[in-house]
């Protein structure tokens, strides 16, 4: 049997970021982000376990923190922080709490019966 990770919970997320890796630097998407790392839009592909740095300001939170990519595909980077610091993960967390705040709740329920309806005419 194969064991599973549980990965940190994500969350869904649309704001400008500055990469910089391997003396070049590209403007990306942030779409969702956790305590661990973002996912980005990207321009371009990038080698995977490379290093570099990510900066960004969202709602008066600036960010600059040290990243690995974890995996680069057509058009999307995943990066797994390398904090420095107490206050860059601090810096994360409050942008977490503000964005978990924003969710909307979700509030559909749905029932289900697997009741045979019996016609009775």
């Amino acid at each position: 049997m194969q064991r599973f990770g549980y990965r940190t919970p994500r969350y869904a997320a649309e704001f400008p970021v500055c990469l910089a890796i391997g003396g070049t630097t590209q403007v990306g998407r942030c779409r969702n982000i956790s305590i661990s790392g973002m996912h980005l839009e990207t321009e371009k592909t990038l080698s995977p376990h490379s290093c570099g740095e990510v900066s960004f300001d969202y709602e008066g939170i600036s960010v600059n923190v040290r990243v690995r990519v974890a995996h680069s595909l057509s058009g999307f980077t995943g990066l797994k922080f390398a904090y420095s610091s107490d206050e860059q993960r601090s810096a994360i967390l409050r942008l977490i709490s503000l964005l978990a705040a924003k969710r909307k709740p979700n509030n559909e329920i749905s029932l289900v019966s697997k009741q045979k309806r019996i016609s009775t005419s």
